[in-house]
């Protein structure tokens, strides 16, 4: 079960990003505010599910980083908080020991990323 709602969770996440570029594009000239694609929504609310049923699986809570600064590029107003979210579960990562070797990049990235939203890391 598990795996097909993190199958899910990752095609819907492909799927709200795409929507999302479409829209940014129809958008750009009018900077009109977009709603959440539904498909981000959804893919959200997949990767926040998997996470907190197995707060051990690095590989959910990666995922749910990753959702999270996905939403925080296609959502400038609320990047900051996207962004900030995203480092908490991070450092979380970091602080238990599961963050993965090849993913050691991830707080400094999304730390910078904070700054420049000007947001500070805490």
């Amino acid at each position: 079960m598990s795996f097909a709602l993190n199958s899910i969770s990752m095609v819907s996440g492909r799927v709200g990003m795409a929507l999302t570029a479409v829209s940014s594009i129809r958008n750009r000239s009018a900077r009109v505010a977009r709603p959440l694609p539904r498909a981000s929504a959804l893919a959200l609310a997949i990767a926040e599910r998997l996470a907190e049923a197995d707060p051990g699986n690095a590989e959910w809570q990666r995922d749910l980083i990753v959702s999270c600064v996905k939403l925080g590029d296609a959502e400038p107003e609320a990047a900051r908080s996207w962004l900030a979210r995203a480092l908490t579960v991070a450092r979380a990562l970091r602080a238990a020991g599961r963050l993965a070797p090849v993913d050691a990049w991830i707080t400094g990235d999304l730390e910078h990323r904070l700054r420049n939203t000007g947001g500070a890391p805490d």
